[in-house]
């Protein structure tokens, strides 16, 4: 959350002090260990401003001080400020292939606690409920004295509605199907953010880099299943539907002997490339693959499986769903993670080929860029709006 702080009082609208104060605690945030004279110096403030500002910090513990120290020269001892990034905690809750995994966070995006739980395909309403409350409330033991626990973010793969807060449907969970929030808001007693996966995750990324700010966004996944999710000047694109940007699910490999997919439909993108559908076959001549998507990236950057055939295959099939995301949405960048696009190799096959089948005038306004599968990004995208209001009610100036 820290490096969104110098986002928080941006525009006209903001007084001069609020900007100052969160201009200085992201500062101490970044620095730690700066005394109120280097804070001064550091920004051009005050030592006055600097010391009301700091007092405020210290008075909501948002900033604690460490022991004095001298310069070694005549002169009144200096006080190094340390932030408390236990000031503010938040619980996440997310999936990662068949496994429901939950995290306490700090608003640094330490991960403080963790746990998780295996999911059956047969899963049902009652028994996820009971899965996410157990795991909420295991977590909540493990909240540092002092901190203030924000809420509760879950985020949900497949298609979600995010307005009246349904998970509609995903394909490994057949009997998930229309889960609602009111199953399980009144157990947890947190607030609760029901959000996308992906659109999480391409929250944190608008949050921590600001050139992806301006213009089109979209960001891709590509793993145990693939979809999408896009922004254009900051503002992701949602619908009630909640399938937006489900690419995984487009008929994009209709044969005659196209396979059946899981969400019922034969041809879609994933019966060729998600690693659902590839992995039983790589098992065929590797049979000890995982089928985690971090511990499938391993395995498969250490056995070099980039050039197997049933990859090349997904690969090709992956290049040409890209091209068509272009053509629908034509981004300024595309950002791509997922264990397959961890390979050098098969990045730098997939920017090629999509480049290549671009006209030039557009292949030269795109970039593509990737993230490792480990970031994460659905953790800090499912709390970052309490930390983003936490903070934006604590640093206004007094």
């Amino acid at each position: 959350m820290t490096g969104d702080l110098q986002q928080l009082f941006e525009g006209p609208s903001y007084r001069a002090k609020d900007k100052q104060k969160a201009k200085l605690f992201h500062a101490i945030c970044s620095s730690t260990g700066l005394t109120r004279k280097q804070l001064a110096d550091q920004l051009t403030l005050r030592r006055t401003t600097v010391s009301h500002l700091v007092q405020q910090l210290l008075e909501d513990d948002l900033v604690r001080e460490g022991k004095l120290r001298s310069n070694g020269r005549q002169g009144r001892p200096q006080i190094p400020l340390y932030p408390n990034f236990n000031r503010f905690t938040a619980l996440a809750l997310y999936f990662v292939s068949m496994e429901l995994k939950g995290a306490l966070l700090n608003s640094a995006y330490q991960v403080l606690a963790e746990r998780s739980v295996t999911l059956s395909e047969q899963s049902d309403h009652a028994q996820l409920a009971n899965r996410i409350v157990e795991t909420a409330h295991e977590l909540q033991q493990q909240v540092p004295a002092g901190s203030e626990l924000l809420g509760c973010g879950i985020t949900f793969p497949g298609y979600v509605d995010t307005y009246r807060r349904r998970w509609l449907f995903a394909a490994r969970w057949p009997g998930l199907r229309e889960f609602s929030a009111t199953q399980i808001e009144p157990r947890l007693n947190l607030p609760l953010a029901f959000r996308r996966s992906l659109d999480a995750e391409l929250d944190y990324l608008l949050g921590r880099y600001p050139e992806y700010r301006t213009g089109g966004t979209l960001l891709v996944h590509w793993g145990y299943g693939i979809g999408s999710s896009y922004a254009h000047d900051a503002r992701i694109v949602q619908t009630t539907a909640g399938g937006f940007g489900e690419i995984g699910h487009v008929a994009l490999c209709e044969r005659p002997e196209a396979a059946r997919c899981i969400c019922g439909r034969t041809g879609c993108l994933e019966t060729e490339a998600a690693l659902w559908a590839v992995l039983p076959r790589l098992r065929e001549s590797v049979p000890d693959l995982p089928h985690g998507e971090e511990e499938f990236s391993r395995a498969f950057l250490e056995r070099n499986l980039a050039e197997h055939p049933q990859v090349k295959r997904a690969v090709d099939a992956f290049t040409r769903a890209m091209v068509v995301l272009y053509t629908l949405f034509a981004p300024e960048r595309m950002v791509m993670y997922g264990p397959f696009i961890d390979s050098d190799e098969i990045y730098r096959t997939v920017t090629s080929s999509v480049h290549r089948a671009l006209p030039e005038d557009s292949a030269e306004l795109l970039t593509i860029e990737r993230i490792r599968t480990t970031f994460a990004g659905d953790l800090f995208g499912a709390t970052s709006g309490y930390f983003r209001d936490a903070y934006t009610r604590y640093l206004l100036a007094r």
